[in-house]
């Protein structure tokens, strides 16, 4: 399930990922990301992770395959999770990030209003 975090604004947009997303809510996300590209140009995402444990080869496709068409219009993007693991793989990512312009950054859940206000700056 997912759900659009109230401070959504503008070209930021937060989403609140609970447990296994299915693919038809995850499409509608996308849809969501996109429109906002249209409107905006680029947009600044806040992905949070609530529920989620593993993140093995069928969340790392799914993630992908969420990512993968909108990842031109992400100007920066914010991942706020609860794992050491996470924080590797957006590591990781960000490294491939940086070869299409986005700036990413990894935020422990504890640190929500840090990953909003660095969303925000310039």
């Amino acid at each position: 399930m997912y759900e659009i975090l109230s401070e959504s604004k503008g070209n930021l947009i937060g989403v609140k990922l609970i447990g296994e997303v299915p693919k038809d809510e995850r499409e509608e996300v996308i849809s969501k990301l996109k429109s906002l590209g249209e409107e905006h140009g680029k947009i600044r995402l806040l992905i949070e992770l609530h529920e989620f444990e593993a993140f093995g080869s069928e969340t790392f496709a799914a993630y992908m395959e969420f990512l993968l068409p909108v990842v031109s219009i992400i100007e920066k993007f914010a991942f706020v999770g609860h794992s050491k693991l996470q924080e590797i793989a957006v590591e990781i990512d960000s490294f491939f990030a940086k070869m299409f312009g986005i700036k990413e950054e990894y935020f422990d859940y504890t640190k929500l209003d840090e990953a909003w206000n660095w969303l925000k700056e310039d």
